[in-house]
């Protein structure tokens, strides 16, 4: 490399290095004087927010956050209602959604179900449209996923635990919480994780499950039937389910 082509590289990098610490700095002082619009990042933001105690410091669970902000039902709830939570995300990006989400807990692993035999899974890392592999149509997901974000997607193994296991680890150093809001978006996973997790223990006061299939929802409906009722669709395709106990 010559040193014309160094000093590009060096000029591109303290550019990327400016635009980034300009972005924090702009969220931090949008959230420090309280600017709303810009934290809604969900697409059902505002249908999501009826049916959730506005100004009560809640408590979430989310699996499947991502980066922590892109298209996220819980970003606003954490940096303008000041909930906290937990959140699950299996991908190397879940360092950038720790940085982002200071208030929350943030795990790397897949959730499973409480009888899978393993400590690993393999997974689709294909951003936002990853995919476990091996889930019924994962390899026609993963190319539509690859075709919609112009990605290249690649296998990898990551660790797994049920959610059970994931709030036992949370709950160990602090005091049990409530969840008002369960949000899970796993593509496709979602009966896994909730044969995971104890319904009856932690009663949920809401579900957010993103479900891409009308004949999975029937599943999912019929799972959750005794315990919960579906009472809205929010944003493309995600359903609200709340507790028939109070």
């Amino acid at each position: 490399m010559n040193t014309e082509e160094m000093i590009k590289k060096l000029f591109e990098l303290l550019k990327k290095i400016i635009r980034v610490s300009i972005a924090r700095t702009k969220t931090r002082i949008y959230e420090i004087i309280g600017i709303k619009s810009f934290f809604k990042v969900y697409e059902g933001h505002d249908a999501l927010l009826n049916y959730l105690r506005p100004g009560k410091r809640g408590f979430f669970v989310e699996c499947g956050g991502n980066n922590g902000k892109n298209a996220d039902p819980t970003y606003y709830l954490e940096k303008i209602m000041k909930w906290r939570g937990v959140i699950v995300e299996p991908l190397p990006i879940y360092r950038r959604c720790a940085r982002t989400r200071r208030k929350s807990k943030v795990y790397n692993c897949a959730l499973v179900a409480g009888d899978f035999p393993d400590k690993t899974i393999p997974l689709i890392d294909c951003n936002l449209m990853s995919v476990i592999k091996g889930v019924v149509g994962y390899e026609d997901w993963a190319r539509a996923g690859e075709k919609a974000q112009k990605i290249k997607a690649k296998e990898i193994v990551v660790p797994a635990s049920t959610l059970n296991e994931i709030l036992e680890d949370y709950f160990s150093i602090r005091a049990p919480r409530r969840i008002n809001l369960l949000v899970i978006d796993v593509e496709g996973y979602e009966i896994n994780v909730l044969k995971g997790f104890d319904l009856d223990k932690y009663r949920p006061e809401k579900i957010l499950i993103e479900i891409q299939e009308q004949s999975r929802k029937q599943f999912i409906d019929d799972y959750l039937q005794g315990s919960y009722k579906f009472i809205a669709k929010m944003g493309h395709a995600d359903y609200l389910y709340e507790s028939k106990i109070a």
